[in-house]
């Protein structure tokens, strides 16, 4: 799915955005939003598919220096600007290959969300040719700022949208959500579309199987 269709329902002007993160990331970026346990309820990643897949095959996760920067940390830094144990070890190893995909110099925002501390929010931009400027690191961050008040706690996701995939969770037809919430099928179905466009889903079981392994569907939805 295209940044831009993901960033829709939560970043203001989100096509712009979009056109700006990659001005400003021409080696990609990744926005992770509402990360709990390295987990996001949302993410958009624009790197390199080829360093995408290496990343997983290796589990980089756990050594990933700006990763884990921003799982303790709130602010922003440039990765050049990282402690001096991200310059040693398997830390080291995935700076070294991340530049062979382009990701030579970054910068990286991360936020913690003021209501609810166990859940984080951050953005990466990566260049191959130079330092990100103090303007553009500004910029990530006002992004970054602009995304957490869009998503709120469900992924960018209403109320009554994680109430209708709670009920198809529960195995109730459309018919069946239209009676009992007193609504129109045509209600339930725009619901359900909206809540597949903002979870990324193909399908809306896709997308109540998106929902659940987030943990959406396990508590009522937090406004």
């Amino acid at each position: 799915m295209r940044p831009h269709k993901v960033l829709k329902n939560i970043v203001p002007h989100h096509k712009e955005v979009a056109a700006k993160l990659s001005d400003i990331a021409p080696s990609g970026y990744t926005m992770a939003l509402n990360v709990c346990y390295l987990t996001p309820q949302v993410q958009v990643t624009t790197y390199p598919e080829a360093w995408v897949k290496r990343y997983r095959e290796m589990h980089f996760v756990s050594h990933d220096p700006v990763a884990i920067w921003s799982t303790v940390n709130s602010g922003s830094t440039r990765w050049s600007d990282l402690p001096l144990w991200a310059h040693t070890g398997l830390s080291e190893l995935v700076i070294t290959e991340g530049r062979e995909y382009g990701l030579a110099y970054g910068a990286s925002v991360a936020r913690r969300n003021d209501t609810c501390p166990t859940l984080r929010c951050v953005l990466f931009a990566a260049r191959p040719d130079r330092e990100l400027t103090d303007l553009e690191i500004d910029y990530l961050v006002d992004v970054l700022d602009q995304a957490m008040t869009g998503i709120g706690f469900n992924s960018g996701l209403s109320a009554v949208e994680l109430e209708t995939l709670r009920d198809l969770a529960a195995g109730l037809s459309h018919q069946q959500i239209a009676a009992i919430r007193e609504i129109s099928a045509q209600t339930v179905r725009k619901r359900i579309d909206r809540a597949k466009v903002v979870l990324g889903a193909r399908n809306a079981m896709q997308a109540v199987g998106i929902a659940a392994r987030l943990g959406l569907l396990d508590a009522p939805a937090m406004l």
